[in-house]
């Protein structure tokens, strides 16, 4: 069994899978999608100019935490805009709560946008975010963050699930549901291009191994070795 987390993995278990039947392969990332990137038209399209940008990219359902980034963006300079690409449920309670806490003039809700417009829509943030809500059972294996991996952005997100390892050296990982502690670490990015570059290049190194040809890769590997096993074992009893 190939799940996408090791929380699926864990549940798997306990459903009843054998531990050495079980294994992990993350989402991956189509690279060749995210090479030579240009950001300008995207900013030209929504007016940021030559702002900093704080983005999101993802469907807009509460656990996703856009709500605590919006709280954060309260505490950002004034000249740093908010980028969020995508829809969903929470959007009116979103845009409303941007007018509430007076920065709707900051803050861009692009709606959903194909697939293929991703790549853009990220080359023209400065930093990305995924400030997911606190939840006890973190099962995600979130396509966005090796999307925003493989566009070489910086990443903050929450600590959470196996986040940390997913984002690695390329970002900042913050506690859930504290909009202090997302805008210190979103301030801290933002205010240092050398930190910023350092990300940069170590997000394209990690997203280098999560493509996936490296996930099917991986898969593949383990179905030659349990094929082995079965013969084996098949062998094995022909000949007791």
């Amino acid at each position: 069994m190939v799940a996408v987390s090791p929380a699926i993995r864990a549940h798997a278990i306990r459903c009843g899978v054998a531990p050495d039947h079980a294994m992990v392969v993350h989402n991956g990332v189509d690279l060749e999608r995210f090479e030579s990137l240009n950001g300008e038209p995207v900013r030209q399209r929504y007016r940021l100019g030559n702002a900093r940008v704080v983005g999101f990219a993802g469907s807009l359902k509460a656990w996703h935490g856009v709500d605590i980034l919006l709280r954060a963006a309260v505490r950002l300079h004034t000249d740093v805009r908010v980028l969020i690409v995508g829809d969903g449920p929470e959007r009116g309670k979103l845009e409303a709560l941007a007018s509430e806490l007076r920065i709707a003039d900051r803050v861009v809700f692009a709606g959903a946008v194909p697939h293929h417009a991703i790549p853009e829509h990220l080359a023209a943030m400065t930093v990305a975010a995924a400030p997911y809500l606190r939840q006890t059972d973190f099962y995600f294996s979130p396509l966005k963050i090796v999307e925003y991996l493989a566009a070489g952005l910086p990443v903050v997100a929450s600590e959470q699930g196996d986040l940390a390892h997913l984002v690695g050296k390329a970002g900042l990982m913050v506690s859930p549901d504290d909009a202090v502690e997302l805008a210190d670490a979103l301030d801290k990015v933002l205010g240092d291009p050398e930190l910023r570059r350092a990300m940069h290049f170590a997000a394209r190194r990690h997203a280098a191994g999560m493509s996936w040809d490296a996930a099917a890769a991986q898969v593949e590997t383990a179905l030659i070795s349990a094929v082995a096993r079965s013969r084996s074992a098949a062998f094995n009893r022909e000949t007791a």
